[in-house]
């Protein structure tokens, strides 16, 4: 019998938030580009599967959060997107902050990304 992954993902979330450690970040709203993949082994039915429209939500949500670092932020998200989606066996968060400014030169983007893998049993 072939087991299956499959994985829904919202990518290019836009967000405008005041996160970052300077207070100059903390005053002004940082444009972020999320980008979110859930993964499951279970197969998908009526009652069981993935909806685009939690893992939305949930990035919205936990960027409103007053957390200074993105790394926060992302681990956040993985473990309120898991509560949501119970039958997820990995959850992958990019997060991209837009046009930032670091050491004196204009960069397209700096971010992270967090991948965690939930084991069952």
């Amino acid at each position: 019998m072939k087991h299956y992954q499959y994985c829904v993902y919202a990518k290019n979330i836009e967000i405008y938030a005041p996160i970052g450690l300077y207070e100059a970040e903390k005053i002004i709203n940082n444009h972020f580009l999320v980008n979110v993949k859930v993964c499951s082994n279970t197969p998908f039915d009526g009652e069981n599967y993935m909806n685009y429209v939690h893992i939305v939500d949930v990035v919205k949500l936990c960027f409103n959060q007053s957390d200074m670092i993105l790394e926060v932020i992302a681990n956040h998200c993985i473990n309120q997107l898991k509560l949501k989606l119970p039958i997820a066996n990995s959850i992958e968060i990019d997060i991209q902050k837009r046009h930032a400014a670091f050491d004196g030169q204009s960069l397209e983007g700096l971010g992270i990304t967090l991948i965690k893998e939930f084991s069952f049993g």
